[in-house]
């Protein structure tokens, strides 16, 4: 494709590398995939701090399920990578064993329930808010409310455990916000599932209809181009190049034929209508073509105001009455000429 002809469109900058967003083909699947990477890059930096005593509680316990967590989400983002298993299952995957090692922490500090426990049975909870969020972002369909509920069971488990009434202070709370996350969260995974299988739909129609045409966007857009103004010769010379070979040729027969008979119509309305001026000629042939006034508008490239002039002044030339039928008075003069 000629350079000069590439349209000059603001460029979307990509966080992620062209051979891995290249799997996913619709938008839903690209915005997983941005959630999938993105959240496993967090998820392990966070575990990577409480493994090396930076951040989290210490002890073995915690340090054997977050090794745990750290290999399993190795294990689904290996597995993705090396097409093992699908976008959509390595996601679900992360999110899901999200839930059960942070649930397991939560139930581990609600046997010690001191005031450092109950402040990470607090924060867990509100991580456990924060990957509902994930999987909005993610489009997950159903996700969040089984996550709402898992969630708020293990809040009310810790509750039961403890027999603390501090917790029971930010139950309200909590559920208050589980509620409206997966409430409003499901209705936009709804809306915007929607929304891809219109954009997939569209996509397949656009395909089949350049297919029927047996051309490319590209060409069809040269087309266009070409019949909206006039264009400078090497323009001109790369819109022809990208309607592709045949179709140049086809199109340069066409319009070359058409001039040839769009001429010698005109040298015989010449012969036919010698009071006539040229462009009084060019309406009073496509009017004998049958052309009714908006196309010859069209045709001719001027407003409706200069045609109907036009007409006034070769009526005038005609000798014709209000109520004579200009068409009619001229292919009677084509009849008596002839």
């Amino acid at each position: 494709m000629n350079e000069k002809m590439k349209y000059n469109l603001p460029k979307v900058p990509r966080l992620l590398p062209s051979s891995l967003l290249e799997r996913e083909t619709s938008f839903l699947g690209k915005q997983q995939l941005y959630v999938f990477v993105y959240y496993t890059i967090a998820i392990l930096v966070g575990l990577g701090f409480n493994l090396i005593g930076v951040s989290g509680p210490q002890k073995e316990f915690n340090l054997v399920v977050n090794s745990g967590y750290i290999l399993v989400i190795i294990m689904l983002f290996s597995g993705y990578l090396f097409r093992k298993i699908t976008l959509s299952f390595a996601l679900f995957g992360i999110i899901m064993v999200t839930q059960i090692a942070t649930t397991m922490e939560m139930i581990n500090c609600a046997h010690t329930p001191d005031e450092y426990h109950l402040m990470l049975i607090v924060g867990n909870t509100v991580l456990l808010a924060v990957n509902i969020l994930f999987s909005l972002i993610a489009y997950l369909e159903y996700t969040p409310y089984v996550l709402g509920v898992l969630s708020m069971g293990t809040y009310t488990a810790c509750m039961k455990i403890t027999e603390n009434g501090a917790l029971n202070n930010f139950f309200i709370i909590f559920l208050v916000i589980f509620a409206v996350i997966c409430a409003l969260g499901s209705r936009l995974v709804h809306n915007m599932r929607s929304l891809d299988k219109e954009n997939t739909s569209l996509k397949k129609d656009e395909e089949e209809f350049f297919d029927l045409l047996g051309q490319n966007k590209e060409q069809v857009r040269a087309y266009f181009e070409l019949a909206r103004a006039r264009q400078d010769f090497d323009k001109t010379k790369a819109l022809l190049d990208m309607a592709g070979e045949d179709m140049r040729r086809n199109v340069i027969a066409n319009v070359k034929e058409y001039l040839l008979m769009q001429e010698a119509g005109m040298l015989e309305m010449e012969t036919l209508f010698p009071e006539m001026s040229a462009s009084e000629r060019e309406v009073c042939l496509l009017i004998l073509q049958g052309k009714p006034l908006k196309d010859i508008c069209s045709i001719l490239g001027k407003k409706e105001s200069n045609i109907t002039c036009t007409r006034t002044h070769i009526r005038k030339k005609l000798n014709l009455q209000p109520s004579d039928n200009l068409l009619k008075a001229l292919q009677e003069r084509v009849k008596v000429k002839k």
